[in-house]
């Protein structure tokens, strides 16, 4: 009994669990590929971060404690368009560095035989860009308004040279991990749904927000899900600023925002090994107190928001994924409003909708194993926004769902190929439309058509290729043509973007 005990508790000590948080692109479609080839869907392809067992750690360790990880991080980026970072300065070439660090640590929780692992992570990034065509950057625009790669919750405008902004970011939390759950909080991106590039449910296309989440995995074929979020609504609430902030000149630019919240619960089911099927309802609200119906997890939102006064914005849908020979096939569904009664009333109808329509299939090229993706999403002019601007999904402006928002169309197609363990590189198709909101014309019942108006575009065709070296540094190299239309000072633009990154991968 002994040496099983023993055995027992070597086995759990071998694989320390952890969360990943922080992957690039290419990790996530190594992960597809991944499942695609076993045949089987696994948690990572819709919902992340995500539980994980550690792997060989081969960054530089600060600390002289092995439990204990304090690495550095390190990245070097130039675009000659400037990574699309300020539209009205696009292109322009601009010059990105980020210097970091990462600490993380990971041990049992009370008894090893227990499996219950306490993890803590914490990140801090620096940034600071400089270019912009030799022009000063006001502090008011929203920065990478047109790319989903990249957002920030602030910059500064440099003191010198003027021609600059810094920004940084500080993420990490405290989680419990087991098997059959994980309970995490902290402050980090959240990203769920069945697509790894962007949800129209949530997407790591925002910035990290603090937030409580618990995932319960009750038996083998069973996830649920519930989360409790703290926003940025930009709001700014002049009522706290003229009591408690308006006699220190020095923040007079810094008013304090008006709180808002998000909760969510979410029930995925394994119809098999090869077959998923997720469920979710989430409610955004704000300038109060967080309500203690939506704190409750087994609570029905859309009955509980009736009780509290219609005034919040509920939000429900359902996505799936589906795995056969070398394919995956996966959509989702958004309703942000529908009336019965209405469906078929065409001029007066309430079916605000988004849907999103993917597919994924592993070839064999030249010995070597192709990911090739295509995915579509559609998005009614009327959703992602509400009559009240406190309920808006968003955070620092940034959609919570789909990064082009309400009324908009995206098309993405990729192919991409691992040569070896160092070497990836990803050819790529993106055309985007997106088209105006205006709430007073949403609420006021009026129609409103499908792309009318004006329009903005934005069609990029394009190359990325990564080489990870044996110290870890990882050389990266984009080439693309931007074709666009009312974004940008050049409506045709292309770009050539290097870049060397140490422990960063966004």
């Amino acid at each position: 009994m002994i040496k099983i005990l023993i055995i027992f508790i070597f086995i759990s000590l071998s694989f320390v669990q952890e969360l990943t948080d922080d992957m690039p692109y290419y990790e996530l479609v190594k992960k597809e590929m991944t499942v695609i080839n076993n045949g089987k869907v696994s948690e990572g392809t819709f919902l992340y971060p995500h539980l994980k067992k550690s792997t060989k750690n081969t960054h530089i360790n600060l600390s002289k404690l092995k439990s204990i990880h304090v690495e550095p991080v390190m990245a070097i980026r130039w675009s000659s368009t400037g990574f699309e970072m300020v539209p009205i300065q696009t292109p322009s070439s601009v010059l990105w560095i980020t210097p970091g660090l990462k600490i993380s640590a990971g041990t049992y929780l009370f008894d090893p035989h227990l499996n219950i692992w306490i993890y803590a992570w914490g990140r801090f990034n620096k940034h600071s860009a400089y270019g912009f065509n030799g022009n000063n950057v006001r502090s008011n625009f929203q920065l990478f308004q047109y790319s989903p790669q990249y957002s920030v919750e602030y910059y500064n405008q440099t003191e010198e040279p003027k021609n600059g902004i810094d920004f940084d970011e500080s993420l990490g939390g405290v989680a419990l991990l087991n098997p059959k759950f994980d309970i995490i909080w902290g402050k980090f991106r959240s990203h769920i749904g069945p697509s790894i590039r962007s949800n129209i449910h949530l997407s790591r296309n925002t910035p990290a927000y603090s937030q409580f989440r618990l995932h319960l995995k009750p038996v083998k074929k069973l996830h649920m899900t519930f989360m409790l979020g703290q926003l940025n609504s930009g709001i700014p609430d002049s009522l706290r600023y003229d009591q408690l902030y308006n006699d220190n000149i020095e923040i007079i630019d810094k008013i304090p925002t008006v709180p808002r919240y998000i909760s969510m619960h979410r029930l995925d089911y394994l119809i098999s090994d090869k077959i998923r099927v997720g469920f979710w309802e989430q409610v955004i609200y704000g300038g109060r107190s967080i309500p203690f119906e939506y704190m409750n997890p087994l609570t029905l939102y859309w009955s509980a928001q009736h009780k509290l006064g219609d005034v919040d914005n509920v939000q429900m849908g359902f996505d799936l994924e589906i795995l056969f020979g070398k394919n995956r096939l996966y959509g989702a569904f958004l309703m942000d409003e529908w009336s019965l009664f209405k469906t078929l009333d065409e001029e007066n109808n309430h079916n605000w909708f988004g849907i999103q329509l993917g597919g994924s299939r592993v070839m064999e090229i030249a010995g070597k194993q192709v990911l090739f993706t295509g995915e579509y999403a559609r998005l009614d002019p009327r959703i992602y926004i509400h009559r009240f601007e406190i309920n808006n999904p968003a955070h620092h402006l940034y959609n919570l769902g789909y990064w082009s928002g309400g009324h908009s169309q995206d098309i993405w197609l990729s192919a991409t190929s691992f040569i070896n363990e160092k070497l990836n590189f990803t050819i790529y198709s993106q055309l985007t439309k997106k088209g105006q909101q205006d709430v007073d014309r949403i609420y006021g019942e009026e129609p409103i058509n499908w792309m009318t108006g004006i329009i903005n575009e934005r069609n990029i065709f394009g190359f990325e290729g990564n080489y990870i070296s044996k110290n870890n540094l990882r050389y990266n190299i984009k080439i693309q043509y931007l074709d666009t239309q009312n974004l940008y000072n050049d409506d045709s633009v292309f770009d050539v973007t290097m870049a060397i990154f140490y422990n960063l991968y966004q």
